[in-house]
């Protein structure tokens, strides 16, 4: 078991640097894709870029959470109501509370503020969401409700999901599936076999391959045919819209999830993971925390308009990324940074 736990680390710190570069290349060239409010003349291959980097991201950051709190389980973690509620409010609900007061006194005005329980703005409404995702799953787990029928609800949740509902719920049930599944995966020790099962088979390559093309394939065609149908206003075409766009978007974000465990546990069997790689895997959370806030400083109060167009997110990118991460660095220097971000 110990040993398992060890590999099963190695790949969520590969995923995880993955992920966080993924989320400072999408709002980073965000002012290509519609977004973001643009910056000069707009690139359709930038654009494309971001689409690609928005893909399947947050539904792996939220898959990862789900996974590794199933691990823990598995490996004799007691779940208990109310210690867990607590727990996960100090680790995402505080930080939104703190750090959505930071973005409003950077970015917004307190007379046009709508102020709700989380504070979530900009970038920060993800962790409210992934409060709600522990909350269920806690409730599930601690009540004992048969896991395939909670499966089965929250798929029909996230596919039929229309109503605007407050304080996060309505993402939460969006992404709520891939958390959940991704617990009963981490408890049951099923990604690890799915991907040792790939990995070991002598056609590994086609098989990669083949899950490759056909993410590309539901991920453009998804992409064009939503740039076809939101042409329709109509109420009922909306609908259907909505229920195609999830079950697409489930199917590719499914696949991006299982490519990049695949791709994990191939670099976890031919490389060993340095100590620089789990320090930079332990400062994602500052870097999502901070990136957003620099992005949104550099590209909307300072002149960087000044500099070509097509330089311009790369730019971003790597200001964004290499000043978030020595933020985080700074800040996990002091007992409250390692409190919030730690």
């Amino acid at each position: 078991m110990g040993n398992q736990n060890t590999g099963f680390m190695e790949d969520v710190c590969y995923i995880r640097l993955l992920l966080i570069v993924l989320l400072v290349i999408y709002h980073a060239f965000a002012i290509h894709s519609g977004a973001w409010n643009p910056i000069g003349e707009q690139i359709a291959l930038y654009g494309w870029l971001d689409k690609f980097a928005y893909s399947f991201m947050l539904e792996c950051f939220v898959f990862i959470s789900g996974y590794v709190y199933g691990m823990q389980v598995r490996n004799g973690k007691e779940i208990k109501l109310l210690p867990e509620v607590k727990r996960k409010a100090k680790r995402l609900l505080l930080p939104c509370l703190v750090f959505g007061i930071v973005y409003i006194l950077l970015f917004e005005s307190f007379t046009k503020v709508s102020w709700d329980i989380t504070l979530s703005f900009g970038h920060l409404w993800f962790l409210p969401m992934l409060f709600w995702c522990f909350m269920f799953t806690i409730i599930a787990e601690t009540r004992h409700f048969d896991e395939i029928l909670v499966i089965l609800v929250v798929l029909i949740l996230k596919l039929c999901n229309m109503l605007p509902l407050p304080y996060r719920l309505w993402e939460c049930f969006f992404y709520l599936p891939f958390f959940y599944i991704a617990f009963a995966f981490g408890k049951h020790d099923i990604m690890r076999r799915i991907t040792g099962l790939i990995n070991s088979s002598n056609a590994r390559a086609y098989i990669k391959l083949g899950l490759l093309a056909l993410y590309i394939l539901v991920f453009v065609s998804t992409t064009l045919f939503l740039g076809i149908i939101n042409k329709y206003p109509n109420d009922i075409v909306h609908v259907a819209r909505n229920i195609v766009r999830n079950i697409l978007m489930l199917t590719y974000s499914s696949l991006g999830i299982l490519l990049c465990f695949i791709m994990a546990d191939t670099l976890k069997r031919k490389l060993k993971i340095s100590k620089r790689l789990k320090a930079l895997s332990s400062y994602c959370f500052g870097v999502y925390v901070y990136q957003q806030m620099i992005l949104m400083a550099l590209y909307y109060h300072t002149p960087i308009n000044s500099i070509p167009h097509y330089i311009v997110p790369w730019l971003g990118f790597f200001i964004a990324l290499l000043a978030s991460t020595a933020l985080t660095h700074l800040t996990l220097k002091t007992k409250i940074g390692q409190r919030l971000i730690g």
